[in-house]
Parts: C-alpha cells; structure tokens; sequence
C-alpha cells in the first residue's frame, strides 16, 4: 500500500525535512551546455571534489548539452533538460543517474531550466530568442503552459526549489527572486555578490544554496543573502541536482489550505515506524504512515527512529454552511404563491450563491423563491469567505406538493405579453371568471406589488423604473395559483 500511495498520490508541495548526518554525502550531479559528458561531484569538504565523469546517451540521438537536471521526489527519477546534437530546442527526459542513460520524453521547447515541487514540474525561459516565461511542464509529453511573466526580465535565469521554506529561487543575470509555491507569486530578493549570469541552482541544506554562474560555483546563505564563491569547473555549468531528497515530508496540497480541504502528509521513505509530531509534541495515536493535520503548527515524523523536522501548516477556517427553508414542505394548494424563505445561519463568510435547481440563480444573503411546479428540489448554497478564499457548501432538499399540476388547473388560460419587456408587461386575463389576487416580486422574494382584480380583464405591471433582471409575476385564487418569470432588459 505504501508503495502504491507514494508513486500515485498526486503532490502539489514538498517540504524537506532535516537531513540524516551522512545526507551530504548524496553526490551532485552537473551538466554542462557544451558537453556531452556529466559529473559527479562530492559537496561534503571544504573543497569540492569531482569523482566521475559520465555520458549522456539518449534514444532520442546524440546528446550535446544538459541545461537543466530534477528530480522527482515522489518517484525518485531524474529528469533532465538536454539538447541533442543539432537540435534547435531542447528536449525533456528521464536519467539513468548511474549509466547516463536518457528516456525521451519530448521537446520541451528553449527552456533554460526546469525544478520540480511535489511532483509537479516547473520550467523557466529567458534568452535572446524567447521571452522570459514561468511555465509548467507536462511529464508525460513534454509540453508546456506559460503560467506568468518574471518580474526580473534579464539573460540566463535558473530556478531551484527550497523545500524549506516552500518557495522556488529564481537567479538571472542581475536579480535573485523568490516564487511562493502556493500562489506563484514572486518577488525580488536584495542580496550581495550576485555574481551575475546565473544558469544552475541546487539545494545543499536548509540555509544554503548552490549557484553557478558559467564555470564558477557559489554557495549562497540563505540567512544573509550573501553569495560566496566555492569551486571553479572546467566547463560552463547548466544544470545541477542531488541524487535524493534524504527523508522528506510530502504533502498532498498547499501548506496553507482551507479547512475542508485538507492536505495530508506523508514520507518520501518507508518503513516499520511512524510517530508525528506537532510543534515537537507527539501526536497520540498518530502511527500510520500518512497523516492529515488538524491544527496550524510545525508538523515532523520519526520513521523507525530517525527524527525528522517538517513542514510549517497554516489551516485557514472554511465557512460551516447551513440554511432553513420555510415552509418545506411546501402545498401549492395552501400556499398557491409557491413561495418559500430561505435562512442564511452560517458561520463565517460572506458571499452567497444560490442555486434552486431550476436554473436560477441569486446571490441574497436571505432570498425567498417561489417554486410554481410539483416535485423536490435541491436547492444548493455556496458561501465564501472573501477574506481567505475558502468556500464551503449546503444543500437542503424542498419538496413541493401539488393535487393538481399547476398548468392544468383553473388559471391555465392566464397569460402574459411580451417576454422580455423593458417597459410594461400585460397579464390576460380576459378568458378567466373569478376574483385574482396578482403580485409582482423581484427574485429575492420582495413583493413590489399586489392587487385584486376581476377576470375577464387585462393588468399592466410598470417595469421601466425597475433594474434590469428577473421578475416574479403570481396570479392565483382560491383553487390554485401560476407564477409567470418576467426579464427586464
């Protein structure tokens, strides 16, 4: 099961626990743009070490060029960015770490970099030839949506996921802005010693970066902002990513969500042991190896011993939506209006949208409608809450009863001219004997008018003072009633 959960659940944000001591020790991979061959390198020293040299081969043709590598944290596959041998764009692909070995996917058109968050993959534009895009790739087939336009429009942008602090660094030639991975929103980050043109980015740890601008490797403190140069390559470096995560945390959704649409977290390992724990607390009970937090806080996970910190989930409250519907059921033969008032009794929120199921629609806080035929109806509120964005929903079913249908009763003959009107509208009744009560409402419920007339007459309801929209016209006596929908435009 946990197999099956961790390579199919969909994830949207990944949050990079703490590292075990030795996670340093997962060595760097680094493609370079005018090279057909990668290299491995170990970050653990002082001094940057280069152990081995590989060789990129792709079914797709002869590989000259990596300009972007990720990987996949839910499956643990590599993709990389790469360009074949006088190919003008570039293609996307899935590494054989070990072998060099590249699977095909497609072009990807001239990306400059790719990074993925949860296992959705992220892409970046910027050169001479194309604009300067924030784009989603698709895995599958390669191709791409242009999500927006970076606010920093210079030459050479890299991007690279900080699992940290759930948000992408993007670096080009002049400017280091940060992408928040909930909403994409972007801004510019002051920092010092940006070496310029920036093609590469790697997380090392939780406070550290590694940027490179052509051949020259820079650590970059995410604490101070501060660029410090580390190693020097022998080729212009465009590409870099770690052979693993290490144990991470996943979560489904956002770190930030509504309360009623929770994200739950799980692990990028697996094992015999789970404890979770809130704010350092241990959460009794909480032993599976998912769990679906409750309460804002600093969630983390002890698997088979080893601790782990987590992600920081800020749970936004969801408007808790209910309504009354009075009188439900509703007798057309007692109440020949039809008309029934609807409650708004819930928390929180303060847009409403009113579906009566029979395509129409309002947004009254406390609307009433007039239902004019039998049957049941599941009349459905939807509430948000402008300030957070959560919506919740109610539905409430209204049954209306009828001994007769309303169309063949005593007052089929009733009709109404002309539909739409922007100034008057007549009801006829000239084939009618009878006293009539008739009322105009608007579709809220507000009667505007009411009056008595006499059958074998016509009446003339004045619309040009009213706004435009959807009228509500009742004539009925004491045997049955009929509700004519009048537009005004």
């Amino acid at each position: 099961m946990k197999n099956t959960f961790l390579k199919t659940f969909f994830l949207a944000a990944v949050a990079f626990c703490a590292m075990p001591v030795n996670a340093q020790l997962v060595p760097l991979y680094v493609g370079s743009n005018f090279s057909s061959d990668y290299l491995v390198v170990d970050t653990t020293g002082a001094a940057y070490t280069v152990i081995d040299t590989r060789t990129f081969s792709s079914d797709a043709g002869p590989v000259f060029g990596c300009f972007g590598l990720s990987l996949d944290p839910s499956s643990g596959d590599m993709y990389v960015l790469y360009n074949t041998l006088g190919g003008e764009e570039r293609n996307l692909g899935v590494l054989d770490t070990l072998t060099g070995s590249i699977t095909d996917i497609g072009v990807a058109g001239n990306l400059t970099d790719i990074t993925f968050v949860g296992s959705t993959l992220y892409g970046t534009t910027g050169s001479i030839y194309v604009d300067y895009k924030f784009v989603e790739v698709n895995i599958l087939d390669a191709s791409i949506t242009d999500l927006f336009t970076h606010i920093s429009n210079n030459y050479g942008p890299a991007i690279g996921y900080d699992y940290f602090n759930n948000s992408i660094l993007k670096f080009d030639r002049d400017e280091f802005t940060r992408i928040n991975a909930d909403d994409l929103s972007e801004e510019i980050i002051p920092s010092t010693g940006h070496p310029g043109e920036c093609h590469a980015v790697a997380m090392k740890n939780a406070t550290t970066a590694l940027v490179t601008n052509y051949s020259e490797l820079y650590e970059l403190d995410l604490l101070t902002n501060t660029f410090t140069f580390v190693f020097g390559f022998a080729d212009n470096v465009h590409a870099m990513a770690f052979g693993n995560t290490g144990l991470a945390v996943l979560s489904s959704g956002p770190s930030t969500f509504c309360s009623n649409d929770p994200s739950t977290l799980l692990l990028t390992s697996e094992g015999d042991s789970y404890q979770w724990y809130l704010d350092g607390e241990e959460i009794l009970g909480a032993t599976d190896d998912t769990y679906i937090p409750t309460e804002n806080g600093l969630y983390s996970c002890v698997l088979d011993g080893e601790e782990a910190n987590g992600v920081t989930i800020t749970i936004l409250p969801a408007p808790e939506v209910s309504f009354t519907a009075t009188p439900n059921p509703i007798d057309l033969s007692e109440f020949p209006s039809g008309s029934v008032s609807f409650v708004n009794t819930t928390v929180l929120g303060d847009l409403y949208s009113w579906d009566f199921d029979n395509g129409f629609f309002t947004a009254l806080e406390n609307p009433s409608f007039s239902f004019n035929e039998a049957g049941s109806y599941d009349v459905v509120l939807t509430v948000t809450d402008s300030e957070t964005g959560c919506v919740g929903t109610a539905t409430e079913t209204v049954v209306v009863i009828g001994s007769a249908g309303i169309e063949a009763n005593s007052l089929s003959g009733a009709t109404i001219y002309p539909v739409p009107s922007n100034d008057f509208v007549v009801l006829d009744l000239s084939g009618l004997e009878g006293q009539f009560q008739i009322q105009l409402m608007d579709f809220g419920g507000r009667i505007i008018e009411i009056v008595s007339v006499v059958g074998g007459t016509n009446h003339n309801f004045d619309l040009s003072e009213l706004e435009n929209g959807t009228y509500l016209i009742t004539v009925s006596n004491l045997e049955s009633s009929k509700t004519f929908q009048v537009v005004k435009q």
